[in-house]
Parts: C-alpha cells; sequence; structure tokens
C-alpha cells in the first residue's frame, strides 16, 4: 500500500484512500494504515521527524545514559520504543509488582503518546526478559508488531 502514500510539506504522511481502494485493498486495511497514520502525524505535529520511506522517529535527549531513548514508528503500524538504560532500569527493578511496572513505563510512553500500551507491554513480556535485556548500562528495545486480523500486537524485548 506504500504505493499510495505520501509526504506532505509539513511531515505528515497522507494515503490516497481512493486509489487504494480501487487497487483492490480492503476497507479494514485501508482503515488500520489511516489509524496508524494518525498516531504517526500526531507525533510529527510533537516534533517527530519523518522521512522519504514514511517512518517517523521521535527523540528525547538524555544525559549520561547508555542507549537512546526514542520512538520509530511505520506506517504499517509497527513501532519500536528505544528506552535508555535509566529508563529501563526504572522498569525492570520493579518488574516483580506488574502493577507498577505498567505505571512507570506509562508515564515514559506517554511523551510518546503510547501509554495505553504499556500494561500489555508488561504482560506480555516476562520479567527475565526484560531485565535481561536491561542489564549492564544499555538500553532497551521494546518492539510491537501489530496483527492486522486481530488488532493485537507481538511484543519483544531486546537490548540496544
Amino acid at each position: 500500500m506504500d504505493a499510495y502514500l505520501s509526504r506532505n510539506a509539513d511531515g505528515t504522511v497522507s494515503l490516497d484512500e481512493t486509489a487504494a481502494r480501487q487497487a483492490g485493498y480492503s476497507s479494514d486495511s485501508i482503515s488500520t494504515v489511516e489509524d496508524n497514520l494518525t498516531g504517526m502525524n500526531d507525533m510529527v505535529a510533537d516534533g517527530a521527524v519523518s522521512d522519504d520511506a514514511f517512518v517517523v522517529t521521535m527523540s528525547v535527549k538524555t544525559a549520561r545514559d547508555g542507549g537512546q531513548s526514542k520512538v520509530v514508528r511505520y506506517w504499517w503500524g509497527l513501532v519500536e520504543v528505544y528506552l535508555s538504560s535509566s529508563e529501563a532500569r526504572q522498569v525492570a527493578d520493579v518488574y516483580d509488582n506488574l502493577s507498577t511496572a505498567a505505571s512507570i513505563l506509562s508515564k515514559i510512553l506517554k511523551k510518546y503518546s503510547l501509554a495505553a500500551q504499556a500494561a500489555s507491554i508488561v504482560y506480555a513480556v516476562s520479567a527475565y526478559q526484560f531485565r535481561k535485556a536491561a542489564s549492564g548500562n544499555r538500553g532497551i528495545v521494546i518492539t510491537m508488531s501489530p496483527n492486522v486480523d486481530t488488532g493485537l500486537y507481538t511484543y519483544w524485548v531486546i537490548s540496544q
């Protein structure tokens, strides 16, 4: 469907729904992409940068932390959340109490308009996986991959 996307002068990304429909894409597929583009364009309005591959990146400067703090969002729905080492440790240190871990992660993700995903991430990723990825002075990458059929995400965590 990327053939029907365009990047506007203000950095937002648009879908030519009519052309996509004529090419045979379903209303559900078009709606899913439109929903993701809305989130991406909200990020652009908040200062994120888009590129010609229709990827939007928002970075937050961190002081002396290992790893980066940013989010990368792709037009088809994949989201990569990079947490710096101190952000990752904040969550890892309290992971035995899932509601506390979800609350802390929600506060971190709020700056990327992804706070609603925090509980799903905490419940889908084991404490062991999260702590292993966050070990040392490295940040982590939380990847959220959408399932178009169910509307749910698959989550995994790796070290930066």
